[in-house]
């Protein structure tokens, strides 16, 4: 058992009345079924659920993000994931590997120009840059609100929710 094993436990899989089964680690290892940045992008995109959002932002609690796309292009270059929940709050995720030394450091500095870039946008250039991203496996919206619509008492209108994103696009 490591220092790390120790000091956080073991991540395992617990299935009711079964007993736990401790997950390994995935190896990060070159080859031909290396796990590298896109492959966490699929990841991500498949199961946004897989990123602690509500840790660095408690205030997300309430709201679920949903994948919205993956190399999603601006004027800096390509965001690596879109995710939004269904209230207009948006997510840009960077993805780097650890084994990649300056992957803080550019996961930071790229994140950062590309909000930039999104701030400027109104809600219209927003969703046509999101919409030109990758959704595969999924179909490609007509719409963001289309794709993000509930139902429910705390589902918006159309309009709520296009001035919703235009807000966070602003702030």
């Amino acid at each position: 058992m490591t220092e790390r094993d120790r000091q956080y436990g073991r991540p395992c899989f617990v299935v009711e009345d079964s007993p736990a089964l401790a997950l390994e680690p995935l190896p990060l290892k070159a080859g031909d079924d290396a796990k590298d940045e896109a492959w966490l992008q699929r990841l991500i995109h498949r199961s946004p659920g897989v990123l602690p959002i509500t840790q660095l932002e408690p205030a997300f609690a309430y709201h679920e993000f949903k994948a919205v796309s993956r190399e999603v292009p601006t004027p800096r270059g390509l965001i690596d994931n879109l995710l939004m929940t269904n209230q207009g709050d948006i997510c840009l995720v960077e993805t780097k590997l650890w084994r990649n030394h300056q992957a803080r450091r550019e996961a930071v500095v790229q994140a950062l120009d590309y909000a930039t870039c999104l701030f400027d946008r109104g809600y219209e250039a927003f969703e046509k840059m999101a919409l030109a991203g990758k959704f595969d496996p999924y179909k490609v919206p007509k719409s963001l609100y289309e794709y993000l619509r509930h139902e429910g008492p705390e589902a918006l209108a159309e309009a709520e929710f296009t001035d919703a994103v235009a807000d966070n696009l602003r702030r």
